[in-house]
């Protein structure tokens, strides 16, 4: 749970282009096409992102696609031909602790759901990421299971850092108060 609004937590995680200046073991990342103008939904058709990781003197290069939900979901899915990795997929979800009467989103909708037009300003949002990876070398999976936590932990601090840069600290008297 942070304490960002819905919208600039989404923000921060579609800018894909700026991964490499923050996020851990990341040294390459940018936006390689866009869906085509004619599609019928900007949202039919996924990004493709080209991403450069570095972990464990292993570095790989590697095509996702990437689909936005506007202020409720990012998901990327690795490329077959991937000489690292036989799958991977990453989603990121975003969920108001406070629901508004301006948003009708909810990230228990399906991933092909209509986008949300208005984002929900609560200052209190729960942030989830999934990783599901498996690697097509034996070895590189079992050191994978040693290396988890320091490669998770760091990844959700990073964005909650980079938040910080560009909303700065959020002031705990925008919190509602429990009893």
């Amino acid at each position: 749970i942070l304490r960002y609004t819905q919208k600039q937590l989404y923000d921060v995680v579609s800018d894909v282009n700026s991964y490499h200046r923050f996020v851990p073991y990341c040294t390459g990342s940018r936006v390689v096409s866009k869906p085509r103008q004619d599609a019928k939904s900007k949202h039919d058709e996924p990004y493709l992102m080209e991403m450069t990781v570095v972990f464990l003197s292993v570095r790989q290069t590697y095509v996702s696609e990437v689909w936005f939900k506007p202020f409720e979901s990012v998901q990327a899915v690795a490329a077959s031909g991937n000489s690292v990795f036989k799958s991977l997929q990453s989603i990121w979800t975003f969920q108001p602790l406070i629901p508004s009467a301006t948003s009708s989103s909810t990230t228990s909708k399906a991933m092909t759901s209509p986008p949300s037009l208005v984002p929900n300003e609560s200052p209190q949002t729960r942030v989830s990421l999934e990783v599901i990876f498996h690697f097509q070398n034996p070895l590189h999976a079992a050191l994978s299971r040693a290396f988890t936590d320091q490669v998770s932990h760091p990844m959700i601090a990073a964005f909650e850092e980079r938040c910080k840069v560009i909303y700065g600290t959020p002031s705990s008297q925008t919190l509602p108060r429990s009893t």
